[in-house]
């Protein structure tokens, strides 16, 4: 994330806005630039960019937020993450949306067709829009790439197309271990009342499926984070749930209890008072982390995925975002969406499912996968560490997604590293996953040795956190 102000072309719209901070919400004054591909902000300065908001199937709409009367909020499936932005008034507002949306209109082709007769000629695909072939070409990627590599190409077209329209196979009907009973959602309640077992509710975050709210339990005043979200069949993961209460990993994020009021679920988790991993490279590379930090944090994700692994879950989407952290240095998993049970009837998946810059090759291709998956992803999550971004970011999502199935992951960059960590990032992107190892031997990778001690990385955090409050 180093785009200098003065780089940056062709802008639509820019001006001052107020952003909802990563680590700690609150409210910051930034200058939003948009642009056909991206959103990025800058400090009120515009000499420092703190970030940028891929804008490829995003979707943009006004929301209510206390004390903020112009919020709007911009999802980004890319990143599996939404952004909060208030403007200076209800005109300016309608003004950013009504841009975004133009933006977003125009970035992807909308006469989608079922891909499953698409093929490969001389000269260019049979069997989809001509749209299509002009955002492979768009992309930066030739005819002659196509050609040389038809069965991937295709591959990725029909993974778009599955992932434009927003809902899988997976998330439809999600299968269960052998033997196991379907859960209905009144399984899952916990007795009581939510507003009277916790108190004191702040909202700290808004997203696509409900408000996320710090409180504290009424009984230990032990702090909680609570989501709210208004019960629908399309709203409520029942599957989600389910797995939560199953997992017990001092790695995983907690779950507490699922409430049910006044057509509401309150799904009370351990609160993580430093968010996630992604804040803290919100603010790369001023605070790099070194090889202990990035040790530390990959050794407590593989302690997680060992444990999910072991009960034959893939969680299917790693990545920075999902690493949750404390003031007290803890590191743990959350997220568990689209994550799935194994089962003996069915010991592989092919679903395509995750976020594109950290999906493994074989998920691309469509072609049966297993826990090892998940591997890869931490790779790319290294990567991210080492890097302030994944590999391919500022590449559209399709040819980002042609590159990794066709040619896997560049080496790195930039920056001084040793021969250790290269060695390690290299086995968790092992483009065979055949070849890739699990997390059993990753623990045993002299990598894991340089960790961190929790305390030191705690004081990093805070370092951060300092910064933020600025």
């Amino acid at each position: 994330m180093s785009t200098p102000y003065s780089s940056i072309r062709n802008i639509i719209k820019e001006g001052c806005v107020v952003k909802q901070g990563h680590i700690i919400w609150n409210w910051y004054n930034r200058w939003l630039v948009l642009t056909k591909e991206q959103l990025y902000y800058y400090d009120e300065s515009k000499q420092k960019l703190r970030g940028t908001v891929p804008l490829d199937f995003a979707s943009v709409k006004s929301c209510e937020i206390v004390d903020h009367p112009f919020s709007f909020e911009v999802y980004c499936p890319v990143q599996n993450k939404t952004y909060f932005f208030e403007a200076l008034s209800e005109e300016e507002r309608a003004s950013w949306i009504k841009k975004i949306s133009e933006v977003v209109d125009i970035s992807e082709p909308t006469d989608y067709h079922h891909l499953t007769h698409v093929a490969y000629e001389e000269g260019g695909f049979v069997g989809i829009p001509y749209e299509w072939e002009n955002v492979f070409l768009a992309c930066g990627i030739t005819r002659e790439e196509i050609k040389s590599n038809k069965e991937d190409a295709i591959k990725v077209l029909e993974f778009t197309q599955i992932f434009q329209d927003d809902e899988t196979e997976e998330t439809q009907k999600q299968p269960l271990p052998e033997n196991d009973v379907p859960v209905l959602l009144k399984e899952l309640i916990t007795s009581g009342d939510p507003t009277m077992l916790y108190k004191d509710y702040v909202p700290i975050g808004e997203g696509m499926s409900g408000v996320v709210f710090h409180c504290y339990e009424t009984s230990t005043n032990k702090e909680v984070a609570m989501k709210k979200v208004l019960i629908k069949n399309d709203s409520v993961n029942v599957q989600e749930i389910k797995i939560m209460q199953t997992l017990n990993q001092r790695n995983i994020v907690g779950y507490l209890g699922c409430y049910e009021l006044d057509n509401y679920l309150y799904i009370a988790m351990e609160y993580m008072d430093r968010n996630n991993l992604t804040a803290m490279l919100d603010f790369f590379p001023e605070f790099s982390l070194s090889e202990r930090h990035i040790a530390y944090v990959v050794h407590e994700s593989n302690a997680a995925l060992k444990y999910l692994h072991s009960l034959h879950r893939i969680h299917r989407d790693i990545k920075s975002d999902n690493i949750l952290l404390n003031h007290r240095g803890e590191v743990k998993l959350a997220d568990f969406g689209i994550s799935v049970q194994l089962t003996k009837r069915k010991s592989k998946r092919n679903t395509v499912v995750g976020t594109p810059y950290w999906m493994a090759p074989e998920v691309i291709k469509g072609k049966d996968y297993g826990t090892n998956i998940d591997i890869w992803s931490l790779g790319i999550m290294c990567r991210e560490m080492m890097e302030g971004v994944p590999p391919y970011i500022d590449d559209p999502p399709l040819r980002a997604l042609f590159k990794i199935s066709t040619k896997g992951i560049p080496p790195v960059q930039y920056g001084d590293y040793t021969q250790t960590i290269l060695d390690f990032v290299d086995k968790c992107l092992t483009f065979d996953p055949t070849k890739r190892p699990d997390c059993e031997e990753l623990d045993k990778d002299p990598f894991m040795s340089l960790a961190c001690s929790r305390e030191e990385f705690a004081e990093f955090i805070q370092k951060i956190v300092q910064q933020a409050e600025k």
